[in-house]
């Protein structure tokens, strides 16, 4: 029955009983209903221990001609009795009220259990709307192209050689081949000699060009 059904006396007298007959410990099954009755004592204001002065009162006969509500008040009334024959029959009571509550759990239909695969692994569609879609990945841009090396001054031209000095000015060497020997020639020139010298090599080129193109 609900526990909002209930009075407050038979709250506490459905506590009472759960503590007295498992008494080691209450066992898991049992402990939902405790936290119920607990939280509706509490929500009325009521206290969960009864008050003393008023047993239970204590039916007697075969066990399995009396219903649960009779073993449990008969239970109640007998822990307030020492004589052996009360603790005797106090002990019985107790074992067919935990006999029935066991049998009571083992008819509880059971949850289906659920295939572990349904539990590790979601279907296709289910992680299709949960992933997000991976932003589109931007093009790399094109990397500018390598500016192409100097190129560099050849050491001789025609035999000729220059070579910089650290006053500014350069040594112009030249070699003359012939059929006796070499002839090292070498001639200094100064910075500005310099720039005339390359001037002059300029216009030159320039003249050359213009009458071997006939411009």
């Amino acid at each position: 029955m609900s526990v909002k059904l209930l009075s407050a006396d038979a709250l506490r007298a459905d506590l009472e009983t759960i503590a007295l007959t498992w008494p080691d410990g209450i066992p898991p099954q049992q402990q939902d209903r405790v936290n119920a009755i607990k939280s509706e004592l509490k929500r009325r204001g009521e206290p969960t221990e009864r008050p003393p002065g008023s047993p239970a009162p204590a039916p007697a006969g075969p066990l399995d001609a009396m219903t649960t509500e009779e073993l449990e008040a008969e239970l109640r009334a007998l822990s307030t009795r020492n004589d052996d024959a009360s603790q005797t029959r106090f002990a019985n009571v107790r074992f067919e009220l935990r006999r029935r509550a066991s049998a009571k759990t083992e008819e509880a239909p059971q949850q289906p259990q659920i295939p572990p695969r349904a539990l590790e692994f979601p279907t296709d569609d289910e992680v299709a709307r949960v992933v997000p879609r991976r932003p589109a990945v931007p093009a790399p841009k094109p990397q500018a192209q390598a500016r192409p090396l100097e190129k560099k001054p050849p050491a001789t031209v025609c035999g000729y050689t220059a070579t910089g000095r650290q006053d500014g000015s350069v040594v112009l060497e030249y070699e003359i081949l012939s059929d006796t020997g070499s002839v090292l020639t070498a001639r200094v020139l100064e910075s500005e000699q310099v720039d005339d010298f390359i001037a002059m090599m300029t216009a030159a080129r320039t003249r050359a060009r213009k009458m071997a193109t006939g411009e």
